[in-house]
């Protein structure tokens, strides 16, 4: 199984506020259940990834609740253009 990255950024950002160039990386795995009721997809909008964890379906790695990794992004390409 091929693991494709996807960059969520939250929907707090007004049109005069520029995203952050560093970010807390979550990743989400999703659960046996809802593989087998045929939930898997992708996933591109914050708020639908937070209901999918909260109802259980995607999980954090080796089950762990869903949330940070403890791992920061740092990406000065997008600090550049800022």
């Amino acid at each position: 199984m091929g693991l494709i990255g996807l960059s969520v950024h939250p929907h707090f950002f007004s049109s005069t506020m520029k995203p952050p160039y560093m970010w807390d990386f979550n990743l989400g795995v999703w659960t046996q259940e809802a593989i087998d009721r045929g939930y898997r997809s992708r996933l591109t909008e914050e708020f639908q990834i937070l209901g999918f964890a909260q109802q259980g379906w995607l999980t954090g790695p080796e089950g762990k609740p869903y949330g940070s990794t403890g791992i920061i992004v740092n990406c000065p390409v997008v600090y550049r253009f800022l």
